[in-house]
């Protein structure tokens, strides 16, 4: 079974590539941006990603959730996708993908 609902946490470099490259296949991209800058709104926009307007409804819609980040704001992502699909009684599957940080 492949996967046709993917949600990326975020947009930035790299998550716009792995939308652009998923969207070329047929997936559906989704995300939850609100919390993120400018730039990356725009790059989910240029990349065709739907941005929904919770992480509650992240969780509910994509039937895996792939996060793109700068290592120190991994464990916070994971963590907030974990609580939010507990408290939905989703069971998801949420792959975490480092991207070098720029400090």
């Amino acid at each position: 079974m492949a996967f046709q609902k993917i949600g990326i946490m975020s947009i930035g470099e790299m998550g716009f590539h792995w939308a652009k490259l998923l969207k070329s296949h047929g997936v559906e991209v989704l995300t939850y941006d609100k919390d993120r800058g400018e730039v990356s709104r725009k790059r989910g926009e240029n990349a065709g990603v739907k941005s929904l307007p919770s992480m509650a409804a992240l969780v509910r819609e994509a039937e895996l959730i792939v996060s793109i980040v700068v290592p120190f704001a991994a464990k916070r992502v994971a963590t907030k996708v974990a609580k939010v699909a507990m408290k939905a009684g989703r069971k998801i599957f949420c792959i975490s993908t480092l991207t070098r940080s720029h400090r």
